[in-house]
């Protein structure tokens, strides 16, 4: 139910709305107001005037968006109520309670009124959220996309006689104070799934605001279309005006459908109003039959002007019609550039079929994309990815941008949907000049790596070392620069990330398309869009799926998470972990954890991660764990549950000293790996920026531990650098790993990783020596130790627990102490290894987990990381 004046007018408000109401601006368009002290009630009865069902009356579901005003104690937000012979009765009441603070539903009972739940929402003022009601046996309660409270259910009603009221008592007193958009009636309780993937889909139109006036004119035109129909291929004549004059609501005018032989139409329309200059989005409605709609689609068309003439052909036949969008959404503030390869977006140059002179700025800041000299224009290509036109680049070709582009500029993000013609190329490849000092960014070198600095003071560009996706792929790359953060994404999997980072931009106008070395680059890029600050992982995600929807390679949600097992490591912590395919694409999976019966409530949000720790638990309770899977195509549906009772003592994991964390199923794209993000919060990545012209990436080996559990596989040719390894002003140092060597006699030096300047294998050379299975260094500078250790026990996969402190030196395996000692220095090497050593030979073998933390445990809290290791993995 929406409260649109093209859907309410006082001229075609339907039956089922029983008195006149007032309307404020909303995101929608209009929304309900329920402010003041007394309202006139809205009424929607459950049975309309024809016998057609409104409202669900024995279970069902009640969804809307609210907006509180003002805070009124016992204020009404929905009520189900029966009239019986002028009698009103009470079934249920959702409301405020007497702090504001809460949100309670009331029901009719047998011994009376009883309050069946009761969750927290002390809002601030003047936001939008969702908020759903389930009714029925049982009563859910979701406030935005989380259940957050559950209760006993309600009693059935007499459709006949019974009604909703929206925003007030039905008497008018107790109003909401707030508005009421999008109000939804189910015939059955929504799934959380559902839920969340509606307020995925609509939270950030609604966090905009109200619509503009353009936008308010084209639902107008949308509702008289939607009741519009053809017969055998007529068409429809809308209101024609006189003159194009700007300035005011679009319109489109003189909409035609012609049909052709092959049963495709022909559509000419005009598009007149709005303001000329500003390019509109233009789309279709499909599937319109009848009276009443069934199966209708939003097709995008294309991009035109005010006042002008456009002809669509081989559109879908009979039952369509067209009408002009909004002009461009911002998708987030701070937007400066927006280049879309769109027809009306390309200015070619005169005389020339393909050759583009500007590159028009859809951001309404002016800053377009030109390019002058005839033999450097890049060109034109209709059909480049699903029917999108593209900007080729073909390797003489680039843009100057404009200095207004970054002037003033102290922080800022990118996103390019493009598409590099090689992997490989002969030759490096330009993709920009957009930095403060050095030469630009390639993509990609002629290793097949990718180098930027982007919006860097200095410097030739980060070498971030090879994808795992393919760049010659159509893809996303997005790339952020702010105070002391680096971070480069590809289809919103991390890249690279770094915390050492000083922002600066060109003084003069940079480029797209050739780098300061003069490299150019060669491909397609459809779509740019450069934001003068870093976006929140909220505002990131809707434009990725925004350009997904535009482009269209992600189409199918992710499947389910399964498998799920939840663990308890200590009084106050859970190991929660399930198996799901991390992709080159980015999976968000929502972790949620219910306590004694009560509702589902959200415990973490994560990106490409397949595990979390749980903390901050009461002791000896029971709680239940879910997980769900969404991606830029929609919602997977929540795993099976799982239940787990917290230890009655012991000590915690102490996360705060956690300095580095890696994990197989966590914080990574596909094989091959070239990124390990950290997990620790302390920002120490382990990446592959090759060094040497040979592809050092890891393997990902999924199924690779009993447990089924993904583990990263170094083969003799694969290593990692920490190169920006930072907060390492310790004194001591304490590691875990979970990992295994595929022989225990290799043949030559294998060395697992490099934390100091000598010496490390695992295991030693031949095998031959009981007192020298293991060599390492582990934060020892100057010193390899020698380690007695179960050669064979080495091939299976086994915890490996280093300590080093500035006056000893030992080692555990399995939790039993193998080799302890004094050293005389406690350091690290510069830029220290995973899966090679200081004579970068590098290791066979395979690694589940690693965990570094920046001081010596006690013994306490090394055997509850030896227990939440040993869960995971079955070790012992």
């Amino acid at each position: 139910m929406s409260f649109d004046e093209a859907y309410y007018s006082r001229l075609n408000r339907p039956a089922s709305v029983a008195t006149d109401y007032a309307v404020v601006e909303s995101f929608s368009g209009y929304a309900l107001d329920r402010g003041g002290e007394s309202v006139a009630p809205f009424l929607v009865p459950a049975l309309d005037q024809t016998g057609r069902t409104n409202a669900a009356c024995g279970h069902g579901a009640i969804r809307f968006w609210f907006n509180r005003s003002a805070e009124s104690a016992n204020a009404r937000l929905i009520e189900m109520i029966e009239l019986r012979q002028g009698t009103v009765t009470l079934n249920f009441s959702l409301r405020w309670n007497e702090d504001c603070a809460s949100i309670c539903l009331d029901a009719a009972t047998d011994g009376g009124t009883a309050t069946l739940l009761e969750a927290k929402a002390d809002w601030a003022l003047n936001q939008w959220h969702l908020i759903t009601l389930n009714y029925g046996s049982v009563t859910e309660l979701y406030l935005n996309d989380a259940c957050v409270a559950q209760g006993p259910g309600v009693v059935a009603t007499d459709a006949a006689e019974t009604a909703v009221v929206i925003g007030s008592a039905v008497s008018g007193l107790c109003p909401a104070g707030g508005a009421f958009d999008e109000v939804c009636f189910f015939g059955r309780p929504l799934t959380g799934a559902e839920v969340a993937r509606y307020h995925r889909v609509y939270s950030n139109a609604a966090a905009l605001g109200p619509m503009s006036e353009e936008e308010i004119a084209a639902q107008i035109a949308v509702a008289g279309l939607r009741k519009a129909q053809t017969q055998g291929g007529g068409g429809v004549q809308m209101d024609s005006l006189q003159n194009c004059t700007g300035g005011g609501p679009v319109f489109l005018t003189n909409l035609v459908s012609v049909l052709e032989t092959n049963g495709a139409a022909t559509v000419t329309f005009e598009l007149w109003g709005g303001t000329n200059g500003v390019p509109y989005d233009l789309y279709g409605v499909e599937n319109l039959t009848g009276n009443h709609v069934t199966n209708w689609l939003w097709r995008w068309l294309g991009v035109g002007y005010s006042c002008n003439s456009y002809t669509f052909t081989n559109q879908p036949a009979s039952q369509s019609f067209y009408f002009a969008a909004v002009p461009p959404p911002k998708l987030a503030p701070g937007l400066r550039m927006w280049l879309a390869a769109d027809t009306n977006l390309v200015a070619l140059e005169a005389g020339t079929t393909n050759k583009v002179r500007t590159w028009l700025d859809r951001s309404e800041t002016g800053n377009s994309a030109q390019q002058l000299t005839l033999n450097n224009q890049p060109l034109f290509v209709a059909n480049w990815l699903n029917g999108r036109p593209a900007i080729w680049f073909a390797g003489t070709n680039y843009f100057r941008l404009l200095t207004n582009l970054v002037n003033g500029v102290s922080q800022a993000e990118a996103f390019l949907v493009l598409q590099a013609h090689h992997d490989y190329p002969a030759n490096h490849r330009g993709l920009w000049t957009l930095q403060g000092n050095g030469s630009g960014g390639r993509y990609p070198d002629t290793l097949g790596a990718v180098a930027d600095n982007f919006g860097r003071a200095s410097g030739d560009g980060i070498r971030s070392g090879i994808p795992s996706l393919a760049v010659s792929q159509p893809h996303i790359y997005n790339v952020a620069s702010q105070a002391g953060e680096w971070t480069s994404r590809l289809n919103g999997v991390l890249h690279f990330s770094t915390r050492s980072n000083v922002v600066g931009f060109p003084t003069a106008a940079g480029e797209l398309g050739r780098n300061g070395f003069g490299e150019y680059f060669d491909g397609y890029i459809g779509e740019v869009l450069f934001y003068d600050r870093v976006l929140t992982e909220a505002e990131r995600d809707r434009i990725e799926a925004y350009l997904n929807r535009r482009y269209g390679w992600v189409t199918v949600p992710p499947a389910s998470p399964s498998n799920l097992v939840a663990q308890a490591v200590s009084p106050t912590q859970v190991s929660v972990a399930w198996d799901a395919s991390l992709s080159n694409t980015n999976v968000t999976f929502v972790l949620e954890r219910k306590t004694n019966g009560g509702a589902f409530l959200t415990v973490a949000s994560l990106r490409n991660s397949a595990s979390h720790l749980d903390g901050g638990l009461e002791t000896n309770t029971a709680y239940t764990y879910r997980v769900a899977a969404n991606n830029w195509a929609g919602a997977a549906g929540y795993s099976t549950e799982a239940s787990v009772t917290t230890a009655v003592n012991g000590a915690e994991v102490p996360l705060a000293a956690l300095k580095l964390w890696l994990k197989a199923d966590c914080g990574r794209g596909a094989s091959p790996l070239d990124f390990w993000a950290d997990q620790s919060g302390s920002g120490n990545p382990a990446s592959q920026d090759l060094q040497s012209a040979k592809d050092h990436r890891p393997l990902v080996v999924e199924n690779g531990i009993a447990t089924n559990k993904p583990v990263i596989g170094f083969f003799t040719t694969n290593f990692l650098t920490f190169r920006y390894f930072t907060n390492i002003a310790w004194t001591a140092a304490e590691g875990f790993a979970v990992l295994r060597a595929r022989s225990y006699a290799p043949a030559e030096q294998r060395e697992h990783w490099c934390f100091g300047a000598n010496l490390a294998e695992y295991p030693t050379r031949g095998g031959s020596s009981a007192t020298n299975a293991v060599f390492d260094n582990f934060f020892d500078g100057n010193n390899t130790h020698s380690i007695e250790a179960p050669l064979e026990g080495l091939t299976a996969f086994h915890l490996y627990n280093p300590q080093a402190t500035s006056n000893s030196w030992s080692s555990r395996f399995n939790g039993v102490t193998y080799s302890a000692g004094n050293t005389p220095v406690f350091t690290v090497q510069e830029f220290p290894r995973i899966g090679a050593g200081g004579n970068t030979k590098p290791w066979d073998g395979e690694m589940a987990e690693f965990m570094i933390f920046d001081r010596a445990l006690s013994p306490d809290e090394r055997v509850a990381v030896e227990n939440y290791l040993n869960r995971r993995y079955w070790l012992w």
